[in-house]
């Protein structure tokens, strides 16, 4: 399962950098804010993360508020992404692509 989770998370630099966020819970509007993504990317990132079971509600959702952080397996697959080194391949590749 955690194979499985890294791979999913690192084939999409958005649900690298989204999740490598939310290692401290956030609101969509913040992430947004934040990372300078639209909202709707924002909102379809958090679905395919919610549905892999890496992030959760951490408040119960509403129209004005709803707070997200990572789940057991979300935070173990934080750290391995990490351990890897995929999460500052990614950001440097990024980065490669931009300059």
């Amino acid at each position: 399962m955690m194979l499985k989770s890294t791979v999913f998370v690192s084939q999409g630099k958005l649900r690298v950098t989204v999740s490598n966020t939310l290692i401290n819970p956030q609101t969509p509007s913040v992430l947004t804010k934040r990372l300078k993504i639209h909202r709707s990317s924002i909102a379809r990132v958090l679905s395919e993360l919610k549905e892999a079971g890496l992030i959760k509600y951490l408040t119960p959702p509403t129209n004005k508020f709803a707070l997200y952080g990572l789940t057991k397996l979300g935070k173990k697959t934080h750290k391995q992404i990490h351990k890897l080194g995929l999460f500052d391949y990614l950001l440097n590749e990024n980065s490669d692509q931009n300059a």
